[in-house]
Parts: C-alpha cells; sequence; structure tokens
C-alpha cells in the first residue's frame, strides 16, 4: 500500500509539471551563476539584477539561455513583475492578467500586437513598451503615435541602445538578455538615474524619425534656442520641417527633393556615417578662391577633422524646362555666420572659420558643407535651407528646413 502511494505521488508530481505553462517552466532554476552567462558577457551584471528583484530566473538545468528569443507575453509577465503592478494571479490564457495590467497603466494598447501574444517579441515592440513604461504622458505628446519618435525617445533617454555602429535593428526579435537589460533601464529611469546614451543608435533613430541627426551630432548648434523660446518651452529637435525638404515651384516646371541631412563628426573616425564620404583624399573645401574652366581652388577636407560635414542626401524629380532649371537636385545652403574682414581674408587663405562648401573639382559636384566646430564668426541665427537650381535672372524657390539660434546661444538640454 505504501510503495502504491509513493508510485501514485510521483505520477502526480510528473503530471503537475507538465501542466505547468511552458513559460513557468523556463523561468526556474539558479538564481546566480548561470553557466551560460560567462563573465564579460554583456548582459551578465543586468541578469544578476533582475535574478536577484525576482522578476525572472533561469532554467532547471543551472542555464539562463540568455540568447533565446523571447515571446510577447513572457516580456509583458516580466515587465509587469518588474514593475509590481497589481494584477491577479489567475487568468485564462495565463499571461491575461499580466496583459490587463499593463493596458490598465497605459502601457501596452490592445492594437499593438492584435493579440498574438505567443508570438516573438521584436526590438520595436519591445522599445514601444520600455517607452511608455519610463515616460509618464507620453500618450499625450503629439508625435505618440509615430513609432519612430518613439524609438529616437528610447535612445534619447539611454534605454535602447544599438545592436552595433548605429544599428538598431527594429525588425529582429528580442532575446532574454535584451528583455532584461531593458527594463533593467526602465527601473534605474524610475529611480532618477541618468542612462548612459548610444549616440550612434541616436543618430540613426534621429534619421529615421525625421530625415536628418543634425541635433544629435550638432546639438551645440542646431539644438539652440532663442531667448523667447525658453519661457516657452521649445525644444528646436521640433521646428524641423520635413514637409519643406520638397521644392516644387508654383510654375510647376520643377520638382526636387533632399531624402536626408546627415551630419558627419570629422573627429569620429567611427562615425556611421562617414562612408557617404567615399575617398576623403579627393575631398576639398571651397575658401572663394579662383574658379577655372570649371575647376575650383580649394583645400583638403581631410585636415579638418575640428568639424562637422553636413551630407545632403538628393534628387531631382523632374525638369520641364530646361532654359530656367538645371537638372539637378536643390541645392542648399547653411547661413547665419557673420565674419568680420580679417576672419573673410583667412577664410580665403584656407583657414576654415566659416561653413563652406565641400567640392572635388567644381563646387556643385558633391552635395555636402563642412562647418567648424571652433566657431570665430558670429552667429545671429542658423539657417538652413534648400533653393531651386535656377538660371541667372529666374525667380528661384527658397524654402526654410529650420531655423534655430546657433553656436554660442542657449543651448537645450533634454
Amino acid at each position: 500500500m505504501k510503495k502504491y502511494w509513493i508510485a501514485l505521488m510521483a505520477i502526480m508530481l510528473v503530471v503537475t509539471v507538465l501542466a505547468i505553462p511552458s513559460y513557468a517552466v523556463g523561468e526556474q532554476g539558479a538564481a546566480a551563476g548561470f553557466k551560460d552567462v560567462k563573465s564579460g558577457y554583456w548582459a551578465k551584471a543586468q541578469i544578476e539584477q533582475a535574478v536577484a528583484k525576482g522578476y525572472v530566473s533561469g532554467f532547471p538545468d543551472g542555464t539562463f539561455k540568455p540568447e533565446e528569443k523571447v515571446s510577447r507575453a513572457q516580456f509583458m509577465r516580466m515587465l509587469a513583475d518588474a514593475l509590481k503592478l497589481p494584477h491577479v494571479e489567475q487568468g485564462s490564457p495565463w499571461y491575461q492578467p499580466y496583459v490587463a495590467a499593463l493596458v490598465e497603466s497605459g502601457i501596452h494598447k490592445t492594437s499593438d500586437f492584435y493579440a498574438q501574444y505567443d508570438s516573438s517579441l521584436s526590438r520595436l515592440e519591445m522599445v514601444k513598451l520600455a517607452v511608455r513604461a519610463s515616460v509618464a504622458g507620453i500618450d499625450t505628446k503629439p508625435n505618440a503615435g509615430d513609432d519612430n519618435w518613439l524609438v529616437f525617445i528610447g535612445t534619447q533617454s539611454g534605454i535602447l541602445a544599438g545592436t552595433g555602429a548605429g544599428k538598431l535593428d527594429l525588425k529582429g526579435t528580442s532575446t532574454r538578455a535584451q528583455a532584461v537589460a531593458i527594463i533593467e533601464r526602465i527601473l534605474g529611469v524610475s529611480e532618477g538615474k541618468k542612462l548612459p546614451v548610444d549616440k550612434y543608435a541616436m543618430s540613426s533613430a534621429e534619421l529615421a524619425w525625421h530625415r536628418t541627426n543634425v541635433f544629435t551630432v550638432m546639438p551645440e548648434f542646431f539644438r539652440t534656442q532663442y531667448p523667447y523660446e525658453v519661457k516657452q518651452g521649445v525644444d528646436p529637435i521640433y521646428k524641423w520641417d520635413v514637409s519643406n525638404m520638397t521644392l516644387e515651384p508654383k510654375d510647376g516646371k520643377y520638382k526636387g527633393r533632399i531624402n536626408r541631412v546627415v551630419a558627419i563628426d570629422m573627429a569620429d573616425p567611427k562615425d556611421p556615417n562617414r562612408y557617404l564620404l567615399g575617398d576623403i583624399n579627393k575631398l576639398q573645401w571651397y575658401g572663394n578662391g579662383l574658379i577655372e574652366n570649371g575647376v575650383a581652388e580649394g583645400f583638403p577636407l581631410k585636415l579638418q577633422t575640428n568639424s562637422y560635414v553636413l551630407y545632403f542626401d538628393g534628387r531631382l524629380e523632374f525638369n520641364k524646362d530646361t532654359k530656367l532649371y538645371s537638372n539637378s537636385m536643390p541645392s542648399f545652403g547653411v547661413t547665419g555666420a557673420i565674419p568680420t574682414i580679417n576672419q573673410k581674408k583667412g577664410f580665403r587663405e584656407g583657414h576654415l572659420n566659416q561653413p563652406a562648401r565641400v567640392f572635388i573639382k567644381g563646387i556643385s559636384d558633391f552635395p555636402a558643407g563642412v562647418i567648424p566646430k571652433k566657431t570665430e564668426v558670429k552667429y545671429d541665427s542658423l539657417v538652413l535651407q534648400i533653393f531651386t537650381p535656377s538660371y541667372m535672372g529666374v525667380e528661384g524657390q527658397t524654402n526654410v528646413i529650420v531655423d534655430v539660434a546657433g553656436p554660442g546661444n542657449i543651448y537645450f538640454i533634454p
């Protein structure tokens, strides 16, 4: 009889274990010292912190499986438990209490996943949940419905880091290690910690959001406020006008577009957008020198390491009158620098002290300009604009993409 009860209890135990949802089986085990989380693993500290806090654990075989994909439901359970959101302990399906808790708190929208909670969680989906969990009142912001903006906010706050030099991999699936790392960052923000920011990831996110990265790479030039804007709380990054990146005069005979305005830090050899410059040994900057037979006199760009290059990625849509407009993308300019007579002279002699055109042979054969970081000239403002490539005597059109206070003025600190 005794043997019968022992055998029966063993069978019941097996049935009980098998009846536990798969997510729970995967989160039993050791609290630390996982054999597959070696010393030096990028998320080792975050995994140990998460296990200590109790919202995640390892597997019975002593592993954590940091590179295993995490499902939407599993991440939502971790997040709800980490934030200690109130919820009932039972529900059907098993993840329903956690989903309900996140919906109630405004972190999750039922339209996010269309109820497919057992599917793998993408990095984009993860960061959307993370930003809503970290930034109070995020859904009241005008850009709240823009996924690219949410990703930018995630990178700016330090919640989201890249998977490589400027790579966000938003369509990629999330791993257990990534899930834990991002939850730890969420908890850090809630505790008032200042998180380190991946500047390359932030630059890529800004480019995806509104087709430029000047506010990330060149904040001392572009994320600056006029005095009257300070009291109004104006962040210059929201003044960027994407609609003005398309140029179409009223006569309907020309249309050109600037796809992106990409800032490149010449002092950073690892800048992920440096490839846009091609062979830098061929590039020069124009100091108002002589032009003979279409060939301009210039100075080597590669020597200007203490500067930024603005690369204008654009194209011609159509040109119906080649007598009025040249067959080229829109022209561009950065204005606002006011040099003295001596500064103008030094500029012509090869001293880069104000914005200049970048070229190869003729001054319009490369779509870029260069701005020195050390500003000797006075800036009353900094205006980035594009205009029709009109021939002399033809009235063209100018579009202002952004107008900010410029260097030396009030710097906006997000």
